[in-house]
């Protein structure tokens, strides 16, 4: 397996991840070129994405092939980003999850409120949708 960036061609397999995942498709488009993808043979099996804003960004739109969930490509992948995000010298990655929180402070995320976001990601589509009440908000610091 190669976790390599996405390109515009990796688009409609990227949402159909997504959609298979109960995630939105909210900006994905837009933003194909932050994304990163775990391909195997020609296939895709899992993605995760930036939403760069200032010194901070969100980490959105992580999604693996639910027949393909437990074997590590969401780990691999959470490391990936996280490397990038370094390597761009964030301070910070944020993200909101419904269910996957346990998976996430597993890979050096914690929790914290809506209320923390940084403004400079409060007007990202991720923040408006944030599937409101049951999103869990959390940080991981860079610096």
């Amino acid at each position: 397996m190669i976790i390599r960036p996405a390109s515009g061609d990796d688009l409609p397999l990227v949402e159909r991840l997504l959609v298979a995942n109960g995630l939105i498709l909210d900006d994905v488009a837009a933003g194909i070129a932050d994304f990163f993808v775990a391909e195997e043979e020609g296939t895709l099996l899992g993605t995760i994405g930036l939403e760069v804003r200032g010194p901070f960004a969100l980490l959105r739109s992580a999604a693996v092939d639910p027949a393909r969930h437990g074997a590590g490509i969401g780990a691999r992948l959470v490391a990936r980003v996280v490397d990038e995000a370094r390597g761009r010298k964030l301070a910070a990655l944020y993200l909101f999850t419904p269910a996957a929180a346990p998976f996430f402070e597993r890979h050096g995320f914690a929790r914290t409120t809506r209320d923390a976001i940084p403004e400079e990601l409060r007007s990202t589509g991720q923040f408006a949708h944030a599937c409101g009440a049951t999103a869990v908000t959390m940080v991981r610091r860079l610096s």
